[in-house]
């Protein structure tokens, strides 16, 4: 995680965009969902920030991860009006979508509004064997 945090600030720095590592999020319908990273629009008041939903949410998977409690947290993050959601397995060195369709195999980590693009061999330091790798992302 601490390798897609770094990348996330390099890529986003002056662009008015807040990467939170260990967010606790005020979703509605529950407890506060704690994510691994999350992408905020800054704002002047970054008490604000939990109670908006971000523009992006990152999910590192571990062997402690539970497939139902994921799919849960994925499902309130989703219905809270988060329009980006990936899941990194390192694991099996995977960036899937955790939107619709559900974890479909990603070639990169990709939020066009932010003009993000997080390619596979960035990510895990070496090229993807499971999905073709694309250029950045065009705005």
């Amino acid at each position: 995680m601490a390798r897609v945090a770094w990348l996330l600030q390099e890529r986003l720095r002056g662009a008015g965009v807040l990467v939170g590592a260990g967010c606790p999020l005020a979703v509605p319908g529950g407890e506060p969902i704690v994510v691994d990273l999350a992408l905020f629009q800054q704002h002047s008041n970054d008490d604000a920030l939990i109670r908006l939903p971000p523009a992006a949410v990152i999910e590192v998977l571990t062997s402690e991860d539970r497939a139902q409690a994921l799919f849960a947290k994925l499902k309130r993050l989703r219905m809270w009006g988060v329009p980006h959601l990936f899941l990194i397995d390192p694991s099996k060195q995977l960036i899937v979508t955790g939107g619709d369709p559900m974890l479909k195999p990603l070639p990169s980590i990709e939020v066009p509004g932010f003009g993000l693009s997080l390619l596979h061999s960035e990510v895990f330091g070496e090229p993807c064997q499971h999905v073709e790798e694309r250029g950045p992302v065009s705005q």
